[in-house]
């Protein structure tokens, strides 16, 4: 089977919490690997976990916005949107990120016609 993943996987047992409906609901969870990317995390239940939610990791002092991928049994899968900064520099992949919905804004903007700024 051919290994789709773009990015190197680490191994880890972090806890974490989950924060969703602007954090008034919380969550735990167990971060099982990481990457760049992505993450794995496990869950009690995450049936209840929605579809795109803050992720936050006190032990690396991290903090990210995130979508989920896929589900299985007390698992699901995340992809990283942006992590939350607290007056850093963004990242390498950070800055290509923004760099990409910038274009993309612009593209809309010309399809629908406005000028882009």
């Amino acid at each position: 089977m051919k290994d789709r993943r773009r990015d190197q996987r680490w191994p880890g047992y972090l806890g974490a919490s989950i924060n969703f409906n602007r954090r008034m609901s919380v969550a735990t969870c167990i971060v099982k690997n990481s990457s760049s990317s992505g993450a794995r995390l496990k869950l009690h239940d995450p049936i209840f976990v929605p579809d795109e939610f803050d992720l936050i990791v006190p032990h690396k002092n991290a903090e990210c916005r995130v979508t989920t991928r896929w589900r299985e049994q007390e698992f699901v899968g995340v992809e990283i949107k942006y992590l939350y900064t607290s007056g850093q520099s963004p990242s390498l992949a950070q800055a290509h990120y923004i760099h990409r919905l910038k274009a993309e804004n612009a593209a809309l903007r010309r399809q629908m016609g406005l000028e882009a700024e």
